[in-house]
């Protein structure tokens, strides 16, 4: 990510070559998202349907006026709080956090 140019890059990299595979402005972000996601399986067979919970993560997107994007996750919210209010600092961009079942939006810190 570079904060001076406003730019979003993601690698790939196949042994040493990396590859950018995405890349876009983060002058076009509105805000930044705090989600939480349920991880889940359903198994069926002939009499039964069983849903089996792995797990549960939390994500930082961007979000954008068309599109999201998910460019970092992570299973601890705490962290995940920590660089969504990191970026959105950097960024002057409110937080909608979406993670708990009391939706609420951040502002971001003042810079002084």
């Amino acid at each position: 990510m570079d904060f001076e140019n406003k730019k979003y890059f993601k690698y790939t990299q196949i042994l040493f070559f990396k590859k950018i595979t995405m890349e876009f402005n983060l002058e076009k972000v509105k805000y930044i998202a705090l989600i939480r996601i349920k991880m889940s399986q359903t198994l069926m067979s002939r009499g039964s349907t069983t849903t089996i919970e792995h797990d549960k993560k939390n994500a930082v997107k961007f979000v954008l006026q068309d599109k999201k994007i998910v460019p970092f996750e992570n299973g601890n919210k705490k962290e995940m709080m920590i660089l969504a209010k990191k970026l959105a600092n950097n960024l002057n961009l409110k937080i909608y956090d979406n993670s708990t079942n009391e939706k609420k939006w951040i502002e971001p810190e003042d810079k002084k």
